[in-house]
C-alpha cells in the first residue's frame, strides 16, 4: 500500500548497536483527495488513524529510547496512534 504507515529500519553495527526506525504517516486528507497543495498541514483520514493505531504494541518499538516527530499534524497523529499519549521514551518535536 502506497499511503500506509510503513516502518523502515536500519541498524548500526557494533559497538553501539543502535536501531533507527522510520515511520511514515498514515493516509492524510491530501492522499485521499489527491489535492497535494490544498492544505499545508492536512490531518489524517479515518483510514490513516486506523493505520497508525495498528502500529500500537509493535515489538519493533518496545525498546524505544527517543521518538522524534515532525510538528505536522499528520505526523503527530501517527505518533499518538502508534505510541499513545504517554510513550515510554523521550519525545522530541522537530
Amino acid at each position: 500500500e502506497t499511503h500506509g504507515c510503513n516502518v523502515l529500519k536500519t541498524t548500526q553495527t557494533a559497538p553501539m548497536r543502535k536501531r533507527v526506525l522510520f515511520v511514515r504517516h498514515g493516509e492524510g486528507e491530501h492522499n485521499a483527495t489527491g489535492r497535494w497543495n490544498s492544505k499545508r498541514d492536512p490531518f489524517l483520514t479515518a483510514k490513516g488513524i486506523a493505520q497508525a493505531s495498528s502500529l500500537r504494541g509493535n515489538t519493533e518499538f518496545s525498546d524505544c529510547q527517543l521518538l522524534v516527530v515532525s510538528p505536522l499534524s499528520r505526523a503527530i497523529q501517527t505518533a499518538l496512534g502508534a505510541f499513545g499519549e504517554n510513550p515510554s521514551c523521550r519525545v522530541v518535536l522537530s
